[in-house]
């Protein structure tokens, strides 16, 4: 089976398919692009894979645009539709019938019902900087159970938001402030896992994990940070967690921490070479690396996390290959954590075990 990767190409105004499923040789696989009428997808940059669509946030079109991925040479455009106002990210995360929105420009989050792609609907939104909603500027956004983990990187804030009943969002709970003690100066990415939150703090160059376990009242749990020797987190953006370890976007290049003890997340390795800030996205033994301003996606073997490497790349703004200024990939929707599983009761055929091992069973006893 094929495996794809979807790149948001900002300054091709292109989604981009790109063939990945010989890591060594990553192939054009088709696109489609243009802003305004026909495709709207002005300076698209953020967007979520869920089946055969691509759910795309554009900054120029200030539009959510479902984009057909059913055939990856052909993709189709299928609906747009206004989140707030034109000229900051839209970034969206499906899961269900809905998908939820950020709007930077408009300090804001909507909920879209996309039951049917063809005429998605606004149906529910929250707003504004600092108090009570603490969105300012929101970037980041990890829809799980019954909330929405936004990073607000003007409020140096993790914002949750309960969207129990989608036509009424409603603020839960925050967690804010540059440096000590929650190190989340101009957050802009987070991945939730369980009870715990990963925050890329881009101001802090700083990976910060966050106690979600009561998401009214979020705590800090631990960090990592700094530029450079010996952490490698400048500029720390997209982060993707996988088992015990975090895959973090930066400008030092794709560095792995180990949160295997989330109290004290530890450097693993790093990967530079690099044009400047990157994204990632992880599946199986590879990430996906978007390297922005190098107008390439690479293909990095994690499969050793202590020495990532390099297995194939794939460059170039227009044609053949419309890759410029890749701004995000995704091979697949994020994951959402499963739910806390409930163990069946447990009845033990003591009379079937007995006879299994030779004893004998007999009314009031052996």
């Amino acid at each position: 089976m094929a495996i794809y990767c979807f790149v948001c190409a900002a300054l091709d105004n292109s989604l981009t398919i790109i063939d990945v499923t010989t890591p060594a040789t990553p192939a054009f696989t088709g696109n489609i692009a243009g802003a305004g009428t026909p495709n709207f997808l002005g300076s698209v940059a953020f967007m979520y894979k869920d089946g055969n669509y691509c759910y795309c946030g554009t900054i120029a079109d200030g539009t959510l645009t479902i984009i057909d991925i059913s055939n990856p040479a052909v993709p189709t455009f299928v609906s747009k539709l206004a989140i707030g106002t034109p000229g900051g990210y839209k970034v969206p995360f499906k899961q269900g019938n809905y998908c939820y929105v950020l709007s930077a420009n408009d300090n804001s989050l909507s909920i879209v019902d996309v039951s049917n792609p063809a005429l998605p609907s606004i149906v529910g939104s929250i707003s504004g900087p600092g108090t009570p909603n603490f969105l300012s500027n929101p970037i980041g956004l990890y829809k799980y159970g019954d909330y929405c983990y936004i990073c607000a990187s003007g409020d140096n804030s993790l914002t949750i938001i309960d969207v129990t009943n989608p036509a009424a969002p409603a603020f839960k709970g925050n967690i804010a402030g540059a440096g000590t003690p929650n190190f989340l100066s101009a957050c802009a990415f987070c991945f939730v896992s369980g009870t715990l939150c990963y925050v890329g703090a881009q101001g802090d160059d700083s990976l910060t994990i966050i106690d979600i376990t009561n998401p009214a009242i979020p705590t800090f749990k631990g960090k990592i940070a700094g530029a450079g020797n010996p952490n490698y987190l400048d500029g720390c953006g997209v982060v993707y967690k996988d088992g015990n370890y975090c895959y973090c976007g930066t400008v030092d290049g794709l560095t792995i921490i180990d949160i295997s003890d989330p109290a004290i997340p530890t450097f693993k390795s790093n990967l530079g070479g690099f044009s400047g800030q990157i994204t990632v996205f992880k599946q199986g033994n590879y990430c996906y690396v978007a390297d922005i301003l190098g107008d390439a996606l690479k293909v990095v073997d994690v499969s050793n996390p202590a020495l990532p490497s390099v297995s194939g790349t794939i460059s170039g703004a227009g044609t053949p290959n419309f890759l410029s200024y890749p701004a995000f990939t995704a091979t697949q929707g994020y994951p959402e954590p499963p739910s806390p599983y409930t163990s069946p009761p447990c009845i033990i055929d003591f009379k079937g075990l007995l006879d299994c091992i030779g004893w004998k069973w007999r009314a009031g006893g052996i």
